[in-house]
């Protein structure tokens, strides 16, 4: 292991770099060079660490490490990046798409070959909300349990259709009647699902991480707190980027 002065010059140095990505701080490095990773590994080697002081660029191989740390999340996230596009992001961006024809194509997407799970997470879970048809619904939750149980199999309350299934719950209004009153309020699937609810759901966010900005939605950005850990602010990234992406788009970036 790298001593803790070593550490600390080391994750300074590359914090200041042009070619080190926005997204890692400091902090970030220290945390990644104080473990056994790649990056602790290449600065094992003599060479290496001379190199980085001597000089202002960044070797292809430093260079692919760094944004592979910017970039890796682990799978669970990915496919919980997925459901979120697709149960609280793309209906709200996109509203303005009739169902009839986002339906037709999410269908054409569908028996398309060569797409991982991301996509059908992504495409199934858009489904279930949008037909208005039972057993293509009904069709839409059997294959998301699948891809659950294969892909999750002990994750019990927290697998993916399972938080799916919360936020289906979240979304449908129920058939109700209210305290003192003499009429029934009539549910129906016509509430937005909350993003900060969901974001809490999916990937365990809470309200500290975000005391310098606010859930809006559309395009809006949002803005990163120093609460944040780098794990948070790479899935926000990622939702960011997909904020914009329209249906095919968003295939192409979950694949």
């Amino acid at each position: 292991m790298l001593n803790k002065l070593d550490i600390e010059n080391i994750a300074w140095r590359l914090s200041r770099l042009k070619d080190c990505p926005n997204i890692l701080t400091y902090h970030d490095l220290k945390d990644e060079l104080g473990t056994k990773s790649n990056l602790s590994e290449f600065f094992k080697v003599k060479e290496n660490k001379e190199e980085l002081f001597a000089s202002e660029e960044v070797s292809p191989q430093l260079k692919f490490i760094l944004d592979e740390i910017s970039s890796d999340l682990d799978p669970e996230d990915r496919r919980r990046i997925a459901l979120f596009h697709a149960m609280v992001q793309f209906p709200k961006v996109r509203r303005k798409i009739s169902k009839k024809e986002l339906n037709n194509a999410i269908e054409i997407f569908l028996l398309e070959s060569g797409k991982n799970e991301n996509a059908y997470i992504f495409l199934h879970a858009l489904k279930a909300i949008t037909v208005e048809d039972n057993d293509s619904q009904i069709e839409s939750r059997k294959n998301l349990r699948m891809i659950s149980e294969i892909l999750e199999p002990e994750y019990d309350n927290d697998s993916l259709f399972n938080h799916f299934m919360q936020m289906i719950e979240h979304k449908i209004i129920l058939t109700k009647v209210p305290d003192r009153m003499h009429y029934v309020a009539r549910g129906g699937q016509n509430r937005e699902i909350n993003g900060f609810w969901a974001l809490n759901l999916l990937f365990g966010f809470e309200g500290l991480d975000f005391t310098d900005t606010e859930w809006i939605g559309g395009l809006q950005e949002f803005g990163f707190t120093e609460f944040l850990s780098l794990r948070k602010r790479k899935i926000l990234n990622h939702i960011q980027a997909l904020r914009e992406c329209n249906l095919p788009e968003s295939i192409d970036y979950l694949s």
